[in-house]
């Protein structure tokens, strides 16, 4: 083959694997990497609210220095999925509190899937299914003009975060981000439950405790009673009593108004941060509504029975245990801004550095074998010239005498 055909075929050959790794190899390649093992830092305050025995709300809430870490780390993976270990640390107080989850997640996408292995605090038994929604990062190439279901692991929910804007140049990272804002008020989790339980809250509390909570707004028990015993026979004061004695259920909820600032082509979450986020915890009243509509005659004309009446029905309003308030730490915004760099630079090169740069070599190599066209030397026509006898062997005549 000439050297023209062997740089035509070369080029095309060039051009086709160009458009192969821009269309296969690329999209093979960029993908969620295995290797990623990465602790973020915050720093903030936590806010105590209520008595954790007994939930009533505190006159002067305690506010203590926080110091939060969060690390992510793929403990395995396939070319399709990862499942990553996340664990959440709390200093405050002297104390740790920790939370723990694992999440499967698509590789490609960034969406978490309901597989076996998504589940919280180390138990396969306690499932999570998160299929459709972040966590761990954002998608690649994450839009400015539309929002997305994050992950709250603490309600086993997915909540809706909201751009609030276009591009713009994150100080604290020193670099390009989208920023998106989450606000969430859900019941928690059976697992987060348990947790919460097991760190002290109460699931339930005794009638003993509910009337020293309504003691604590201003009830006075014993004259309420007193109001009810001149206009009660003693078998409607024993109901009365039985009614203020039923324990009462408490229900707890997970809110969270905060903050994620992601690098849009790489989808890292380079920052976040929560102006107000934690629990709270609501009493049922249930149990009392016998007794306010047994007293309710009285009401209007007792201060003790009115102030009874009203302490009830603020009983069931949301009291907030624990709230949080931090930010990441410049350091670590910093950190995961290289991070994002770093996987842009890698995306860059593979979908469209490398595929161009191949396509173009192909395209110059057909260019010069089109063009191509060899010199030819001239050929000079030499005379022929006669070859001479050949004296040597040529035969004497013979002479006759």
């Amino acid at each position: 083959m000439t050297r023209r055909g062997w740089a035509i075929i070369s080029g095309a050959v060039l051009v086709v694997a160009g458009v192969a790794t821009w269309a296969v190899v690329a999209p093979a390649l960029v993908r969620f990497p295995l290797n990623t093992n990465q602790t973020m830092q915050y720093r903030g305050t936590v806010t105590l609210g209520a008595n954790l025995s007994n939930l009533a709300p505190l006159a002067s809430p305690v506010t203590l220095p926080l110091q939060m870490t969060r690390s992510v780390k793929v403990v395995s993976g396939s070319f399709s999925n990862a499942t990553v270990a996340e664990a959440v640390n709390l200093h405050f107080a002297g104390v740790t509190k920790s939370e723990t989850y694992q999440y499967v997640m698509d590789r490609r996408s960034m969406q978490l899937l309901n597989e076996p292995g998504s589940y919280a605090f180390g138990t396969p038994a306690e499932r999570m299914t998160p299929a459709g929604s972040y966590r761990i990062t954002m998608p690649m190439g994450t839009s400015s003009t539309r929002s997305y279901q994050a992950w709250a692991p603490e309600t086993n929910s997915a909540v809706t975060i909201v751009p609030t804007g276009p591009v713009h140049r994150d100080t604290l990272a020193g670099t390009d981000v989208v920023t998106f804002t989450t606000n969430l008020d859900h019941p928690v989790a059976p697992y987060y439950l348990a947790y919460l339980e097991k760190g002290g809250l109460p699931a339930s509390l005794s009638g003993t405790i509910v009337q020293s909570v309504l003691a604590g707004q201003g009830v006075n028990i014993t004259q309420v009673f007193q109001a009810a015993a001149g206009v009660m026979n003693p078998a409607e004061l024993a109901a009365l009593q039985g009614d203020l004695a039923q324990p009462a259920t408490v229900s707890y909820s997970y809110f969270q108004n905060g903050h994620v600032a992601v690098q849009p082509q790489t989808g890292v979450i380079v920052e976040a941060g929560s102006t107000r986020e934690g629990v709270s915890a609501r009493i049922s009243a249930s149990g009392l509504a016998a007794a306010v509509s047994a007293l309710d005659p009285l009401a209007s004309n007792n201060p003790a029975v009115h102030a009874f009446d009203q302490a009830v029905a603020t009983l069931s309003a949301p009291i907030t245990v624990l709230s949080l308030s931090f930010q990441q730490t410049p350091a670590s915004a910093r950190s995961m801004a290289a991070v994002a760099a770093s996987n842009a630079r890698m995306m860059n090169l593979l979908q469209w550095q490398l595929p161009v740069l191949l396509a173009v070599l192909g395209v110059v190599a057909m260019l010069i074998g089109t063009l191509w066209r060899p010199h030819r030397a001239e050929v000079v026509a030499m005379p022929v010239r006669p070859a001479a006898p050949d004296h040597e062997h040529e035969v004497p005549a013979r002479r006759h005498a």
